[in-house]
């Protein structure tokens, strides 16, 4: 597992965009953090999205096939 701690203000709306090329996923907030980490298979669960303490809202999600 890989975390980085990130500050985030309530009610504010932040952008994140992820990137998966392989087994090596690139995650940037805002264009402003970057977080990179090797992915393994994970059979049934490819992807998750979760907050950790506290309430999150995803919307606009969009998963492309590059």
């Amino acid at each position: 597992n890989s975390n980085r701690v990130c500050n985030l203000k309530a009610g504010e709306v932040y952008h994140l965009d992820i990137i998966v090329d392989s087994d090596v996923c690139v995650a940037y907030l805002n264009d402003e953090i970057a977080l990179s980490s090797r992915m393994y298979i994970n059979d049934g669960c490819p992807l998750s999205l979760f907050t950790k303490e506290g309430k999150t809202i995803f919307t606009n999600l969009t998963i492309k096939t590059l």
